[in-house]
């Protein structure tokens, strides 16, 4: 037979149960209980203020609401238990639940919590971990047994630790791994301009290497030519040289007239790519001085 839902008549534990059966042993609380009435039980509206409903079973009910994500109900029996018994600190820590809307202690509570608590203004982070855990935390943490308590404590240490982290803690690991790639980013455009002005220099100092070196060197071959040949020699292979010689010496002169605005240009430019290096160079160094005071606060606060 297929299982069906039924519900505890004592604690009010969600069960499943085979209907072919007369009786069962309740999961939750060991009561035995009558398959066909805790069938009908499961489809009735449990009375919290029902004195016969004991600590224990407001308890269990309110861990189930929880659990479901019914907080408003669980809220409900955890009253009702602690008007009976305001010294159980379970009471107190299922409060706490309830009111965050949380189904029970363990990471993601502790992640829901945080993140709600780490979108306060750093000035008020301590406010808001109060407003999120008292008067419950302080009443389950008074009543509780040693065990107990430091379980509590273990879990809001964790949330206050984790909360701290969002708001000093990541903003700060977030502004250095940003600082870093613009830092790398600049660094890359600070090499590209480097070999923009390499490639300038190198272009404009083109025409005065070509008159220094080459008018000599013809200049050199014509004497050479007349120290070692004769008067018919010399006019053969000499006078072609020195002709050559001064065709391009005046073809070298015209060449750095014309190049005078260009290279009046090439040295705005060279300065404004210089400039854009000296710029480059200042952001970068008060990104690191940035990058530096925000590792000293994080080795501070021991991150």
């Amino acid at each position: 037979m297929p299982l069906v839902a039924a519900r505890c008549e004592k604690c009010g534990g969600d069960l499943r149960v085979d209907s072919s059966q007369e009786a069962a042993i309740c999961e939750y609380c060991g009561t035995p209980f009558v398959v066909e009435k805790a069938i009908q039980y499961n489809t009735t509206t449990i009375n919290v203020n029902d004195s016969s409903i004991t600590i224990e079973s407001l308890l269990h009910l309110a861990e189930i609401h929880l659990g479901d994500g019914e907080y408003a109900k669980a809220d409900e029996a955890l009253d009702e238990a602690l008007k009976r018994s305001p010294r159980e600190h379970r009471v107190h820590w299922y409060k706490l639940l309830a009111k965050n809307r949380i189904p029970k202690t363990d990471e993601h509570a502790i992640e829901a919590i945080s993140e709600r608590i780490g979108r306060a203004d750093p000035s008020r982070i301590q406010f808001a971990l109060d407003a999120t855990f008292f008067p419950h935390y302080g009443n389950a943490t008074k009543y509780a047994p040693e065990g107990k308590r430091a379980e509590y404590e273990r879990f809001y240490f964790a949330v206050s630790r984790k909360a701290n982290e969002m708001v000093y803690v990541l903003p700060r690991r977030k502004s250095i791994e940003a600082n870093d790639a613009t830092m790398a980013r600049l660094r890359e455009e600070s090499r590209g301009i480097a070999l923009k002005l390499e490639g300038i220099h190198k272009a404009n100092l083109f025409a005065p290497i070509l008159i220094v070196v080459a008018s000599p060197a013809i200049t050199f071959a014509s004497i050479a030519t007349i120290t070692k040949i004769d008067a018919s020699v010399f006019f053969l292979v000499n006078v072609p040289c020195l002709i050559a010689s001064i065709v391009l010496a005046v073809k070298c002169t015209k060449q750095i007239k014309k190049k005078v605005p260009l290279r009046n240009a090439a040295a705005r430019q060279i300065a404004e790519l210089s400039h854009s290096i000296s710029e480059n160079d200042s952001r970068i160094r008060r990104l690191t001085e940035s990058n530096a005071k925000l590792t000293a606060e994080l080795n501070a606060y021991g991150a």
